[in-house]
Parts: C-alpha cells; structure tokens; sequence
C-alpha cells in the first residue's frame, strides 16, 4: 500500500496511520483516487494545517476517497463516474478511522454551491457522471469556489519545493481593532490564482 500524490511523491512514510487503515481494506488490487485532508472541528478542511500534520500528531486527518481507476487487475478508468463509485463504495461502508467516502449530489449545482459557501466552506467540484477517468484538467470536471471581499496585507511566504515557482502560498494578516494579526495561508492554485484557508482555532 502506498500513498502517492499528484506529483509521484511517496508520502506513506508521512501518513502512517492512514496508510494502515488503507491496507487493511477488503482490496487485493486497487488504484485509489482521494484527497488527504486536515481538518477542524467544524469538518472543514484547512491545507495549510496539512502540511504541518507530519509532525504534529494531534491534527485530524481524514482521507476522502472519491474515484476508481483500477480495481483487481482491470483498468476501470474507460467507465462512467457513476459506475466507478458504485465499484468503490462497498469498500468504504464499514469503514472506520480516517476513511471516508465522498459521495455526491446529483444536479441542483446553484444551491449546493451556495450552501458550501453559506457553511464557509472553500467550493465544490463538479464532474460529469457519465464521463471517464481524466487526470488532466479539462471540461469534463469543474472547481466552484467561495469567493469573498475581505482584504488582507501580504506579510511573507511559504517557499516552493518545485524550480519553476519561487513560492508555494502568500502568509495574509488582517488588521482588527487597530492591530495586525495573522489570519490566513493563501494557496496557489493553478487555475484560478489563490485560494485562502482559515487556520485552526
């Protein structure tokens, strides 16, 4: 078992515990899309909490599994999305410990986005369910994000492991009753710029 992010890097070591439960699933051969994800008490997930997770043991993880690209030797990547979640979802019923499974909400787009945003939630993705598995980014799956209108002063940076990016997020503060306080890692984001994530209370 082993947990591989979207660059290739080999992350198992990092995430011990998931990686346990992962490899006591009723699974002989998988090939398992998710997303690792730190989390507050609200269930709201935070990124920049994640990158600190490794070394702090009392950050909540849990890992959303969300897609099915090979299941016992067959490349079920050709499938619709609807028929790879069925194909998933049996593995993940009984579950316990970090493992979820995401599942979906199908149609009324406007008001689920609306009520992620009401809940203060960063977005949503929609995919297409009668769509095959596509790792690059195209038209068959979209981000919707929150977005707001608070400004914030840029007060450093995190720096980028990758040689084409001198930085990896911008580190915001606020001012409040006439002090600057730190409130927010802004994630770079490919698509669409960046992305805040609030911190844990």
């Amino acid at each position: 078992m082993r947990l591989i992010t979207r660059n290739g890097k080999d992350w198992t070591g990092r995430y011990p515990a998931v990686a346990n439960c992962l490899a006591k699933l009723d699974l002989e051969d998988a090939v398992i899309d998710g997303e690792l994800v730190a989390v507050d008490r609200r269930g709201h997930s935070h990124f920049c909490t994640l990158q600190n997770a490794a070394s702090n043991k009392d950050v909540e993880l849990r890992y959303y599994a969300f897609d099915l690209l090979h299941l016992n030797g067959e490349d079920t990547r050709k499938e619709p999305l609807t028929r790879r979640k069925e194909l998933l979802r049996p593995f993940f019923d009984h579950s316990r410990g970090p493992l979820r499974y995401s599942d979906h909400v199908t149609g009324s787009g406007e008001r689920v986005i609306a009520k992620a945003c009401a809940m203060g939630m960063e977005g949503i993705v929609s995919k297409r369910a009668d769509a095959p598995y596509r790792s690059d980014r195209g038209s068959l799956w979209i981000k919707s994000k929150c977005v707001g209108n608070d400004e914030f002063v840029i007060v450093g940076y995190r720096k980028s492991d990758k040689r084409d990016r001198p930085f990896a997020s911008l580190l915001l503060g606020e001012y409040s009753g006439g002090h600057l306080a730190y409130r927010v890692e802004s994630e770079r984001d490919s698509t669409t710029g960046y992305s805040g994530t609030w911190p844990q209370e």
